[in-house]
């Protein structure tokens, strides 16, 4: 689900009112191109210059853009198969960044100017070393001049364009250092201005959370959205923002919840995420409606998975703790709403990540689920396909395959007869068999290290279900 959060971080950061849906970011590359493209660059940069026009293309940004994005993903160490996803996330805050150049004007503003078009060539430290020239010129004249605040205000400005720098290049940290500089630079009175500033903080700490795993960064972000809750973006004041805000809550309360035990964080999640539904109707906004009924379908998939298979738990209803039992289809139920939103049509990469995911929830629920999980997981497989992002690909290969087995031994054990279920488990072996294919020759990753083992552990399953009945062998669906 880490994909799933970050972009929804995304989304949640740009806003959800009037914002694009998740759907509607524009990812440019598929993992396939973004892999070929990357391992190009690698062995012959020289050569792939056609490549890296058509990347920026489909990307809408420059050339050397695409270089230096490039570069950015090898030296932050992102792995091959969360290449397409965190190259569409730095590119679309590289476009976002460039939005909004300042009006020409004074000596600093036309410094801003040059730093403008350096982000446009993919030059971010050429561009970091001109915004501080800019802000240290705007310090210098606000202890010279008697508009010292209004100096005072640009160089906070600036300084937080440094820290949206930063944030392409996926240096969070130094992006959260500008932020509070900024924060301390702009005048108390500008209190909107400083509260948009602690909000973007709370979004770059999340990031850092979420991304590499800071628990304590996360733990500052989630106090500053309650607090931008209590004090700034309160419902009476701006309901739309206020649902955002909760909605952002609600993912940094999961995102910190699965690295603890107990349901605490995953409960006060659940109730950030209704609260955020009583304001984003489905009748005026369906795409942000869909999003925040996924995240509360994730929530209570980790809920389950974290208690009990089949067990009750006490869950809220908006605005309060301990509303009525909540049964693990509720889960289903959730996904099942999204997707009436997240159609085919409309978003086929989003529905089809969603298929997956309710494929993982109805295995984890098992008996007569498991035939709508396989189902889930070759609509998933229509969409992703082997050419265009061949790793997500494979890795759904594996999923089907373990709900495969699950669905066979389901069957042995519930019908009886010698050849019930073995249908299942030579789709399983197949399965398998295609998710190595897409990694052989090439060196897999450690995780795939077992596939081969639980291959031949289906195939000795199906001869023995063949012959005598035996317990289900224990494959990688298991360790989910």
């Amino acid at each position: 689900m880490s994909k799933v959060i970050a972009l929804a971080v995304l989304l949640l950061t740009l806003g959800i009112s009037g914002a694009p849906a998740q759907a509607d970011m524009d990812r440019g590359l598929t993992q396939r191109e973004a892999i070929e493209l990357w391992a190009k660059l690698d062995n012959d940069a020289t050569n792939a210059s056609v490549e890296v026009r058509q990347a920026g293309e489909k990307l809408h940004i420059s050339q050397e853009a695409v270089l230096q994005l490039f570069k950015i993903l090898r030296q932050n160490g992102i792995l091959a198969q969360e290449l397409d996803w965190k190259l569409a996330l730095i590119a679309e805050r590289h476009r976002r960044f460039l939005q909004g150049p300042p009006a020409s004007g004074d000596a600093p503003t036309k410094i801003s100017l040059e730093a403008w078009a350096a982000v446009a060539a993919g030059d971010y430290a050429k561009a970091d070393a001109l915004l501080d020239e800019a802000e240290r010129l705007d310090l210098d004249l606000a202890l010279r001049d008697g508009a010292a605040t209004e100096y005072r205000s640009r160089a906070a400005r600036t300084r937080s364009e440094r820290g949206r720098l930063a944030m392409i290049s996926l240096d969070y940290l130094a992006a959260a250092t500008h932020l509070r500089i900024a924060i301390a630079f702009t005048p108390r009175a500008d209190r909107e201005q400083r509260g948009m500033l602690r909000w973007l903080l709370a979004t770059v700490l999340q990031a850092q959370g979420g991304e590499r795993g800071d628990s304590d960064a996360l733990v500052k972000a989630i106090d500053l959205y309650r607090a931008d809750l209590q004090e700034r973006t309160t419902r009476e004041r701006d309901a739309p923002k206020w649902a955002q805000r909760q909605n952002n809550l609600g993912v940094a309360l999961v995102t910190l919840g699965r690295r603890g035990t107990g349901t605490a964080s995953f409960e006060e999640a659940v109730e950030a995420y209704r609260l955020a539904l009583q304001e984003i109707r489905r009748e005026r906004a369906p795409r942000n409606w869909a999003l925040v009924q996924r995240n509360l379908g994730i929530v209570l998939w980790l809920m389950v998975k974290r208690n009990s298979i089949g067990e009750k738990w006490r869950l809220s209803q908006p605005g309060s703790l301990g509303g009525p039992s909540v049964q693990p289809k509720d889960v289903v139920a959730a996904y099942r709403l999204a997707l009436q939103e997240y159609t085919r049509e409309q978003a086929p990469w989003d529905w089809a990540q969603i298929q997956r995911e309710l494929g993982d929830i109805l295995v984890t629920l098992g008996g007569r689920s498991l035939a709508e999980a396989v189902v889930a997981y070759r609509l998933a497989l229509e969409e992703i396909t082997r050419e265009q992002q061949p790793k997500r690909w494979a890795q759904i290969q594996c999923d089907l395959a373990g709900a495969l087995t699950e669905l066979g031994a389901h069957e042995h054990a519930t019908l009886g007869s010698r050849s019930s279920g073995t249908a299942r488990l030579e789709e399983a072996v197949a399965a398998y068999r295609l998710a190595l294919g897409e990694y052989a020759p090439k060196q897999p990753p450690k995780e795939w290290d077992s596939l081969p083992v639980a291959v031949e552990s289906v195939r000795a399953f199906l001869v023995e279900c063949r012959g005598r009945h035996v317990p289900r062998p224990r494959l990688i669906a298991d360790e989910r």
